[in-house]
């Protein structure tokens, strides 16, 4: 039940109705942007007090612009150990744990782990299968806080409901965003256990916090992704799409990489920018967009169809082609 901007529950329990996988104690929707970041910077304030460093294991040399960002994007490593405050950060390569397990045994003061299951503005980058399973024993092991970003990846878009779930472990945290609204303006940050008892009624508001309006569409989502078996039908589609984009022979490509209807299309750097190739598609009806310079990204609708795919990856190849004779 929505109340007061948060839905109250019990330990253990799964959201109402059944829809979530992450059992929760609290879900507290949230206006997208800096209430939903404030959000989980409030969570990681009350877990293990304020004076811990939380490592963020976004790719350092391109992602999402912040205050670091300009030295982030010309690849420096953060760290900023400021007492009584749990805003900084340290920021290591995606895939690289070695980085995490040295940090782990140099730094008594770390609280929180926040990553991509799979990396997205980053360039689609899908780590090995044991990788968050790894990162969870990690974080068990120190008493950290596994926090995952979904909003990208979660909602049905990868295959299940969230991507997490095919890792088989279960994260502390969740934010979500995007998909959970199909469009509409909606925030959610989903917590369990010690990370959800920290907030409290009244711990955080937020102007557009529990709008009735946005709770419902999200509810109505949610029926229709688990109704119309939305997530099923994006594996099977997704794995069919990256069958045909890995068909595609053009000496502009240099690797093909998705999951579910997440995918990623990575051209020679030195030979053409993703940038150009998301024009020319725009220009024969296809829109996409690039990510980390080098790779476009197609996360079509959930319900789309095989003969839009059929289309879609037709044009495509002829765009290439088209590309190639410049």
């Amino acid at each position: 039940m929505l109340v007061g901007g948060h839905a109250e529950g019990h330990r253990g329990e799964e959201v109402e109705r059944g829809r979530l996988a992450l059992p929760v104690v609290r879900h507290r929707m949230a206006h997208l942007g800096l209430a939903l970041r404030d959000r989980v910077e409030r969570l990681k304030r009350r877990h293990e007090l304020a004076a811990r460093v939380h490592l963020d294991l976004q790719l350092a040399a391109r992602h999402r612009s912040d205050a670091l960002g300009e030295a982030l994007r010309a690849g420096a490593e953060i760290v900023v150990a400021t007492p009584g405050r749990l805003l900084d950060h340290m920021r290591f390569d995606y895939v690289d744990l070695t980085a995490v397990e040295i940090a782990a045994a140099n730094r008594p003061d770390i609280a929180a782990v926040l990553v991509e299951p799979i990396l997205g503005e980053g360039g689609i980058v899908i780590p090995a299968a044991d990788y968050l399973p790894r990162l969870r024993a990690l974080c068990d092991t120190h008493g950290w806080l596994l926090m995952l970003d979904e909003i990208q990846t979660g909602m049905g878009r990868t295959g299940a409901l969230f991507s997490y779930q095919s890792n088989g472990i279960l994260p502390d945290v969740v934010t979500l965003a995007k998909g959970l609204g199909n469009g509409f303006p909606i925030g959610a940050c989903l917590a369990r256990g010690e990370a959800a008892r920290v907030l409290g009624p009244g711990t955080h508001g937020s102007t557009f916090g529990g709008n009735p309006l946005a709770a419902a569409v999200a509810l109505e989502a949610l029926d229709i992704i688990e109704q119309e078996k939305l997530a099923e039908r994006a594996m099977e589609l997704g794995d069919y799409f990256l069958g045909r984009l890995k068909g595609i022979s053009s000496p502009l490509i240099k690797d093909v990489r998705g999951k579910g209807l997440l995918i990623g299309l990575e051209v020679h750097p030195e030979c053409i920018t993703a940038r150009r190739v998301c024009e020319a598609l725009m220009t024969q009806g296809i829109l996409s967009k690039e990510t980390h310079d080098t790779v476009i990204r197609f996360a079509p609708p959930l319900v789309v169809t095989r003969e839009q795919l059929d289309w879609a990856a037709e044009l495509i190849s002829q765009v290439f082609k088209e590309l190639e004779a410049v």
